[in-house]
C-alpha cells in the first residue's frame, strides 16, 4: 500500500542517514581535544566543522523544490472578452515558486557555544555568539530545530511527522505559504469547507481529471465573464435546462447541426429568418 511503500521509504532514509554519521559519532576520534568541535568553532583549525561532521552534513544535503503552474489560455477565447479582462486572465497563467531548505547559521566562536553532544551522536546546542546567537536540537538520524540569529526557524525531518491537536488549531501566516507534496495529499474536512482569496485562485491537474461535486447540494460557477473551454466534447445533462436571460446571443463560426430525439417546440413572440446562402430543412414525419 500506499502507506506501507512510505513507511520503508522512511526507514531507509533514517537508516542510511544513521550511516552517514557514522564518521563522527561517539567515542571520539583519539588525539581529539574533549571540548565539542561545535564549541571550539570555525576559528580553530582541529574542528573541521565545514568540511565533517553534523553542518557540514546538513549544508550538504539540504532540499530544494520548484512548484510551477503553467496555463496557457487558447487565444481565440480572447475574442470574446474586452482587451482589458483577456490581459488580466492571460498574465497570471504562469508562476514558479521555489523552495529551498537555508544553510545553517553556524558560525560559533569559543567559548560562546555551549553544546551537549551525547554518545550516539545526538547534539544540543546553545550558542550566545554575538551576532550569531543560535538554538540547535539535532537528533542523530538528521532530524533537527534550528533557531537562526534573526529568529529564522528551520525544522527537518527525516521521517513521517506527526501533528495531533485535540482542540482548536489557529494559524496566522503574514507573509507567503509555499508547500509542496510529492505524492498524494489528501484532506478530509468534517463540516465546511471555506477558501477566500484577495486576487486569483488556480486549481489545475497536469495529466489527470478535475471533479466538482456537491452532491445532493447546489454547485454554483458564477462571475463577471465566465469560459467553458472544451476541446473536445462539451456534455451538458439535466431534466431542464434553463437561460435565464432578458436577452442572449448565439455565436458560432462554423456549421450547426441540431439533433433532436423526439419533438420540438418552439414558442417565440417573433421569429425573424435570414439565410444568406443555401437552406436545407427536412422533414421526417408529419
Amino acid at each position: 500500500t500506499h502507506e506501507e511503500r512510505a513507511s520503508e521509504n522512511a526507514s531507509d532514509r533514517l537508516s542510511t542517514s544513521a550511516e552517514s554519521y557514522s564518521s563522527f559519532l561517539n567515542p571520539r576520534e583519539v588525539n581529539e581535544p574533549t571540548t565539542s568541535k561545535y564549541a571550539r568553532g570555525k576559528a580553530d583549525s582541529s574542528s573541521t566543522v565545514e568540511t565533517t561532521g553534523i553542518f557540514a552534513f546538513k549544508n550538504r544535503n539540504r532540499l530544494v523544490g520548484m512548484s510551477t503552474s503553467v496555463y496557457n489560455p487558447d487565444a481565440d477565447l480572447a475574442t470574446h472578452l474586452p482587451t482589458a479582462a483577456w490581459a488580466t486572465y492571460a498574465s497570471v497563467s504562469n508562476d514558479t515558486k521555489k523552495i529551498e531548505q537555508p544553510p545553517s547559521a553556524y558560525a560559533a566562536v569559543y567559548p560562546f557555544n555551549h553544546v551537549y553532544e551525547s554518545e550516539s551522536g545526538h547534539l544540543i546546542e546553545i550558542d550566545d555568539t554575538p551576532t550569531k546567537e543560535r538554538l540547535h536540537w539535532f537528533h542523530r538520524s538528521g532530524t533537527f530545530t534550528e533557531f537562526h540569529p534573526k529568529g529564522i526557524r528551520v525544522d527537518r525531518t527525516m521521517g513521517h511527522h506527526y501533528d495531533m491537536v485535540s482542540g482548536n488549531k489557529n494559524t496566522i501566516t503574514m507573509g507567503e505559504e509555499n508547500r509542496i507534496t510529492t505524492d498524494d495529499s489528501v484532506t478530509t474536512v468534517g463540516a465546511k469547507l471555506t477558501m477566500t482569496a484577495s486576487k486569483d485562485i488556480r486549481i489545475r491537474s497536469e495529466a489527470g481529471s478535475v471533479t466538482l461535486d456537491s452532491g445532493a447540494g447546489i454547485t454554483t460557477v458564477s462571475g463577471n465573464h465566465v469560459l467553458i473551454d472544451a476541446k473536445n466534447t462539451l456534455v451538458l445533462k439535466g431534466a431542464k435546462i434553463v437561460r435565464d436571460d432578458d436577452a442572449a446571443e448565439d455565436a458560432i463560426k462554423g456549421s450547426w447541426d441540431l439533433s433532436i430525439g423526439g419533438a420540438n417546440k418552439t414558442k417565440q413572440q417573433k421569429k425573424d429568418d435570414n439565410t444568406i446562402s443555401d437552406s436545407n430543412e427536412n422533414v421526417g414525419g408529419t
